[in-house]
């Protein structure tokens, strides 16, 4: 296995050019695991996109130095353009 960051779409990521490490990180895939935020790994049964409604994004400017939080209690990241 492979533990570090994934994306559900990699070139997209790519082509807003918004971290160095880009491509270190792996596509986002049914089976792969996230950490949760009681330290549990959970393996994803299903990746669905919302194209019935409209569904507001946002990117956090700076968490710490990580950039790292819990959402819906599994680790996630942003980045700083």
């Amino acid at each position: 296995g492979y533990e570090g960051w994934a994306v559900i779409n990699k070139e997209i990521m790519q082509s807003l050019k918004v971290a160095s490490f880009i491509d270190r990180m792996e596509k986002l895939e049914i089976g792969d695991q996230l950490l949760t935020s009681q330290k549990q790994w959970k393996k994803i049964s299903a990746l669905q996109r919302i194209t019935d409604r409209e569904v507001n994004t946002m990117n956090i400017k700076r968490i710490d130095k990580f950039n790292n939080f819990f959402a819906g209690g599994i680790l996630a990241s942003t980045y700083e353009k």
